[in-house]
């Protein structure tokens, strides 16, 4: 038995209530009244909104090398947790609130939440499914994912690697959300969903996951996504705009950056599929004389049967000046790949990077799947004469409730 505890709120008066849940999969509660001081108090109506419970619980084994790795320094081989919780209410047939908490033991490589709970997502959604060309709407008010690029959809998000062909995200995503995370980012997001094409518009605080906006500047997002007339295919284009480089106070990534991408998605059988995206980028530092501008692309192909799957993935970061120099790159350029300082000395930023990933899959039942994956970092430049080039392996189980 699970216990759910709700939050009802009357008046000024706010209490928690354990209700006993059911087991199954998506849980609904309700309860006719509160616990006061005083004792049971009739609700304002007769039952509270619908309540639903999911998440996802991830373990897994990795075990990362290092080129020239000393004896002294430490060594990246463990096991790893985590788990997702969301929480969904239906207020009313077209608003619902969402909130999602993430969790974990910590402390590993890949940045997995823990060992506190933090809560990611946390919205109001109001959404109405329509008729003739335009078939759905949807406002978003508070902290979602940014939605620069459809390969968003698809990232780890924690313990929810469903989406994924593997477990670790491709190398762009991996700076601009997480090596297992997405970039969660506060605002109003407007989704139109028509015959033709699909808008979505974004209004943001910018790229710092908190409320922080000291700079006072704001974030936008745009996406057009269309497979109208296009058999097996769907194309998309995403533009971002955000300014958190500012002399009254830098958030998120402290620069002003602007980013286009094209991405795609292709059905090629029913077995076989495809997807990628190329994406030119400006990490502005508000210094005229460093190079600010990058690449960044990912191309997979992915194979199915019988709950099988095999991926083969291969993705690139590739900073306009990427000479290894050590300098003349943009002061706020964020560092890629999952190489570490060792020995005193840390990869050099202004250098191309390639991340080459392959795996294996099995779902054992619709809600369970287990990975095996293999993957290399490669990093282009020597950094003080040194590689630092990472191979790494994981394997993985992943529920889902």
């Amino acid at each position: 038995m699970r216990i759910a505890f709700i939050v009802v709120a009357v008046g000024l008066t706010t209490a928690v209530v354990p209700v006993a849940a059911s087991a199954a999969q998506t849980d609904t509660v309700g309860v006719a009244g509160y616990q006061s001081a005083s004792g049971w108090q009739p609700a304002m109506s007769q039952s509270l909104p619908p309540l639903q419970f999911s998440g996802a619980f991830l373990g897994l084994f990795d075990a990362l090398k290092q080129d020239e790795r000393a004896a002294t320094d430490p060594v990246r081989s463990q096991f790893e947790f985590a788990i997702n919780i969301a929480l969904e209410w239906q207020l009313s047939p077209h608003v619902r609130g969402v909130a999602l908490l993430q969790s974990g033991t910590g402390g590993g490589v890949f940045g997995f939440q823990g060992p506190g709970v933090n809560v990611t997502d946390l919205n109001l959604v109001f959404d109405a499914d329509l008729s003739g060309s335009v078939e759905a709407v949807s406002l978003t008010l508070g902290s979602f994912d940014t939605p620069f690029g459809e390969e968003t959809a698809f990232l780890t998000s924690n313990a929810h690697s469903f989406g994924n062909s593997f477990v670790i995200n491709s190398l762009f995503y991996s700076v601009f959300g997480g090596t297992v995370a997405t970039l969660n980012t506060l605002g109003a997001m407007g989704t139109i969903e028509t015959s033709v094409v699909d808008l979505t518009v974004a209004l943001t605080n910018g790229t710092d996951e908190s409320a922080a906006n000291a700079d006072g500047n704001y974030g936008i997002v745009v996406s057009v996504g269309t497979d109208y007339g296009l058999s097996g295919l769907r194309t998309a284009l995403s533009f971002i705009k955000t300014d958190d480089n500012d002399p009254s106070g830098s958030t998120g990534f402290a620069a002003d950056l602007t980013g286009v991408m094209l991405d795609f998605r292709a059905e090629i059988t029913d077995r076989v599929s495809a997807k990628g995206y190329f994406s030119r980028l400006r990490f502005g530092d508000a210094d005229p004389a460093t190079e600010d501008d990058l690449s960044a692309w990912m191309g997979e192909l992915r194979v199915g049967k019988g709950g099988w799957h095999a991926a083969a993935r291969l993705s690139g970061w590739t900073p306009d000046d990427s000479d290894g120099g050590g300098s003349g790159m943009s002061a706020v350029l964020p560092s890629s790949g999952l190489a570490v300082r060792l020995g005193g000395i840390s990869p050099v930023l202004d250098q191309a990077i390639r991340r080459i990933q392959a795996g294996v899959g099995r779902a054992i039942r619709d809600n369970l799947v287990i990975k095996g994956e293999w993957f290399f970092d490669d990093y282009r430049r020597l950094s003080a004469g040194r590689s630092t080039d990472v191979i790494g392996v994981i394997v993985s189980l992943n529920g889902r409730f």
